[in-house]
């Protein structure tokens, strides 16, 4: 999971810049999923984590 912004320099361009940061984002989305109800695992792999909703 990664968060992007979405710029508009000079009004004519969309650039998508990512963030770095993928903890913060995957915690953001756990919990929004959490209080909808949702049951959350979270399998830890070698290259990135995995978020399973049920």
């Amino acid at each position: 999971m990664t968060l992007e912004r979405l710029a508009h320099p000079a009004g004519m361009v969309t650039l998508a810049l990512t963030d770095q940061e993928f903890d913060a984002p995957a915690a953001q989305l756990a919990r929004s999923l959490q209080t909808q109800g949702m049951r959350l695992d979270i399998k830890r792999g070698d290259a990135a984590d995995v978020l399973l909703a049920r």
